[in-house]
């Protein structure tokens, strides 16, 4: 049997590989590297590198199998959507090996983010998925995964299936009840994606993790990274993760009254210029964003450490089964 990802990327035979690519590519532009890779850290679903060079550091960063299309993706988005994402310097699409310039600062390293910042970053999003919108096959060819309304209750579905026959004591197990509850939720579901799949806001490219840290600002404008939980699904569900961190935001000390976050999600729809019924589809996108995003974290499932597992494992349970706290199935967990 194979070793998991994480033990792969740290065997000396493989990091002299993606050490070798990183010098050729590197001086292939001109930059000459300073040091070996520093491998900066491993997760089941990628590994990032630091390189020094004489033209600054740069950043190695190499996929888990089902996330390497994020090279190919970012490389496409670089090129239909330049003021989204920065252009890579090298890419591997067969490895999922990517080599990007040291950007700076996230926007939550530099500060805490104010409703106008927020604005800059989701009316951001909103304008490379429009235009985005029409470039489904360029996508969809770098491997990104399609979880777009119509595909919705089918992911639900399996992940159902597969998070049953996870064994006793597994971390991402779902339990009877839960279970129960879920096929309960599936016509509510299946109902959303319907909407969702005739409403006039499109599927496009969502980010799947959107917020303040994996973001920066240049004087181009804001620009995301670390893009390996992107999908193709309805362009509202990249509002999922913002709303999260606002809600939380907007419950600490000092923040009351401060954040508007209604004004930051009218911004977003706002590029869109579509008549909607926009709360009703908010709340449609939030539940489809549950079950895309439990289905990120059940890709490294087969591939992972006992003690990974452990750490991660009952993530995309927590994801699948936040469809009942979403619908007043249940009450929901303490965060």
């Amino acid at each position: 049997m194979e070793a998991p990802f994480s033990v792969r990327v740290t065997e000396p035979r493989w990091l002299r590989g993606i050490a070798d690519w990183a010098r050729s590519s590197l001086r292939a532009q001109g930059i000459e590297p300073l040091g070996d890779p520093a491998q900066v850290h491993v997760r089941p679903w990628s590994t990032v590198f630091a390189i020094e060079t004489d033209a600054g550091r740069v950043w190695l960063k190499a996929g888990a199998p089902d996330f390497a299309f994020e090279a190919a993706l970012q490389r496409v988005l670089a090129e239909l959507a330049p003021d989204a994402v920065q252009a890579p310097l090298a890419v591997d699409a067969g490895r999922g090996w990517m080599i990007t310039l040291e950007h700076g600062p996230s926007m939550g390293d530099t500060e805490h983010p104010d409703a106008d910042e927020w604005r800059e970053l989701v009316v951001g999003a909103a304008r490379a998925q429009r235009r985005l919108a029409g470039c489904r096959g360029e996508l969809l060819a770098t491997g990104l995964p399609d979880r777009s309304p119509a595909r919705v209750v089918e992911l639900f579905d399996a992940l159902r299936a597969r998070r049953r026959g996870c064994r006793a004591g597994h971390p991402g197990r779902l339990e009877p009840g839960d279970d129960e509850l879920l096929e309960a939720a599936r016509p509510q579901l299946a109902a959303a994606a319907d909407r969702l799949e005739a409403s006039a806001v499109p599927s496009t490219w969502v980010h799947g993790d959107l917020h303040p840290f994996n973001a920066y600002r240049s004087s181009a404008g804001v620009h995301a990274f670390d893009l390996g939980d992107s999908s193709w699904g309805n362009a509202l569900e990249v509002l999922a993760v913002p709303l999260g961190w606002m809600r939380r935001q907007a419950g600490w000390p000092g923040d009351g009254g401060v954040l508007d976050i209604d004004a930051v999600i009218d911004a977003y729809f706002d590029v869109w210029d579509v008549d909607v019924e926009r709360d009703r589809l908010l709340a449609d996108a939030m539940l489809t964003h549950a079950v895309n995003r439990s289905q990120t974290w059940a890709a490294w499932l087969d591939d992972t450490t006992d003690a990974e597992l452990a750490e991660y494992g009952g993530y995309g349970e927590e994801h699948l089964t936040s469809v009942l706290d979403l619908l007043g199935m249940r009450e929901a967990p303490e965060p």
